[in-house]
């Protein structure tokens, strides 16, 4: 039997040799395309719709998520997380202004003041 992988690779990812042949597999993420050989691309964010919670980006090979501005990827690389922006103290209010966290985002809310002939009792 001829190793026809060690001699000259005809795969372009990983040979075996088999008794009178080779096969060709292919790394994970690629998937063996049609004429045996060749490996392409597997897109795994065309798999589900699930993998990530916000978006899916396909790369060489594999996949990674994205969150949107605001939020933060959690460990599981999957799952984002709003950044409150009040309790980091990122924002930009005024002295006067109260942060107020919303999902992505935060608000400065103004001071209430009550118009005559009501009173403020209390905040």
């Amino acid at each position: 039997d001829v190793n026809e992988c060690t001699s000259e690779n005809p795969c372009t990812q990983t040979c075996v040799n088999t008794y009178g042949s080779f096969l060709c597999r292919c790394e994970p993420g690629y998937e063996l395309e049609a004429d045996g050989v060749n490996c392409s691309d597997m897109d795994e964010c065309s798999f589900s719709e699930f993998l990530c919670q916000h978006e899916c980006v396909n790369s060489p090979g594999s996949y990674y998520c994205v969150c949107p501005s605001g939020y933060n990827l959690l460990d599981d690389s999957r799952s984002c997380q709003d950044i409150n922006e009040c309790e980091n103290r990122n924002f930009t209010c005024t002295l006067q202004q109260t942060c107020f966290n919303i999902p992505g985002e935060y608000k400065c809310l103004d001071p209430v003041r009550c118009e005559d002939p009501y009173i403020q009792i209390n905040e």
